[in-house]
């Protein structure tokens, strides 16, 4: 799986490329007509936020006139435009093959099923076969805990997972919490985080009090990996490192759909940041769940959580850190008291979070469109047809490519926000 073949291939690499925080005075609409003229596509014209040729790439929009840009080698960009620029990751190729050799060093292995050192599994980003190892290890190792099946398949056929935690106590429908991961094929530390939220849960069962009470009373559904394809895609080399969408073959010949726009309810699907046109990264489908991945996630999810006391949902994702809350399509705020409930229990998580975030970048808890308004996402849906208590947790790091190094904080921060929602669902 190692890509130093590749590294010297013209186009294969993302060598020289940088990612860099800009500012702009002038607006976030000032902002995407200078990149649309900058780096041209003749898709530009027809989407509110641009998709960039040559290279370049929005990966990241904030309200207060904030973009995090991938950018080719010797990139200049507008000073009028953009006064203010940081650069966050000075190389990207640099990056990608460290992730590379942390792999290759691993103590974890798999052979013919077989998962040896089984603790090392989250020194280092993993393919899909070793996560999969992983999982069904996991599986029978805790029988009397945990249950796995498929609830659905990808559109290239690859079966999705979801994992079931029930503990050995407590009667009756107890409250659902729904966790998913990988809808955006690059956010390799999204499922990892989610992967070890569910180890701790599982190992600590029955030795830490407040993680046994927490199964005891929560029924809980796991899928570690919804856009599975885009996943095995975006480790066939550097160069397709950063896929985001599923593997959909478009009518124009494009690949993908973002799954992360496909979501319901028809009503509001497509109707802000997300594009019709499929070359795009925010392309949102030909209709809401026109996907196998989104329908398989939100059937699953739903049927679960349904006739449930309460319920709660999060949906894992890269980078922030940030954690937000329906509504995520509009700057329109949910009806009193639902906002005031949903301020004041992202507080909660906010806090809990970084309770173990010792870096200068701190979580931050708020409504959705705050970071930008997007339809046709996970927790827009879940709140409007079950009143889900639904979250997207956005872990830390300051690119698509973090180092390893945050794998074992992002998974322990993702655990303290998980158990603060939990206690919301219990009390």
């Amino acid at each position: 799986m190692l890509w130093a073949l590749l590294a010297g291939v013209a186009g294969a690499s993302y060598a020289g490329y940088s990612v860099a925080r800009v500012r702009t005075p002038l607006g976030l609409q000032a902002a995407f007509e200078a990149l649309a003229q900058q780096f041209p596509c003749n898709a530009a014209a027809q989407e509110t936020i641009p998709t960039l040729c040559g290279g370049a790439e929005i990966l990241k929009i904030s309200r207060i006139n904030q973009l995090d840009l991938l950018l080719p080698p010797n990139t200049h960009l507008n000073t009028t435009i953009f006064t203010s620029v940081s650069v966050l990751v000075p190389d990207v190729q640099q990056q990608i093959e460290e992730e590379q050799v942390a792999y290759k060093n691993s103590k974890f292995s798999l052979n013919d099923g077989n998962v040896s050192n089984f603790g090392a599994f989250f020194d280092s980003f993993k393919p899909y076969d070793q996560i999969e190892g992983f999982v069904k290890t996991l599986v029978a190792t805790y029988p009397n805990l945990l249950s796995m099946e498929a609830v659905g398949n990808t559109v290239q056929g690859e079966p999705i997972v979801a994992i079931r935690i029930q503990g050995k106590q407590g009667t009756g429908i107890k409250p659902g919490m729904y966790l998913e991961a990988l809808q955006h094929a690059r956010e390799w530390l999204a499922p990892t985080t989610l992967l070890y939220v569910l180890n701790e849960l599982v190992t600590n069962y029955g030795k830490d009090p407040a993680i046994t009470k927490l199964v005891d009373q929560i029924d809980f559904m796991v899928v570690p990996l919804v856009n599975i394809d885009g996943y095995k895609y975006s480790w066939t080399n550097s160069q397709t490192r950063l896929w985001r969408k599923n593997r959909r073959l478009n009518k124009d010949g494009s690949y993908g759909v973002d799954l992360n726009r496909n979501w319901g309810p028809a009503a509001t699907w497509c109707s802000s940041g997300s594009s019709t046109v499929p070359s795009s990264d925010t392309y949102c489908g030909t209709a809401a769940f026109s996907e196998p991945e989104a329908q398989t996630a939100s059937s699953a999810s739903s049927k679960f959580l349904s006739g449930r006391p309460k319920s709660a949902a999060v949906d894992f994702h890269t980078y922030g850190p940030l954690l937000l809350w329906p509504w995520q399509y509009t700057y329109d705020k949910l009806p009193q008291p639902d906002y005031s409930m949903f301020m004041k229990l992202g507080q909660d998580i906010e806090n809990g979070l970084n309770k173990l975030n010792p870096r200068s970048a701190k979580y931050v808890a708020e409504q959705g469109s705050d970071l930008y308004p997007h339809s046709g996402g996970m927790i827009d849906f879940l709140w409007t047809t079950g009143r889900t208590l639904a979250f997207t947790l956005e872990g830390p790091g300051t690119s698509f490519t973090p180092p390893d190094s945050l794998i074992e904080p992002a998974g322990k921060e993702g655990l303290q926000g998980i158990q603060v929602l939990a206690g919301a669902l219990l009390n």
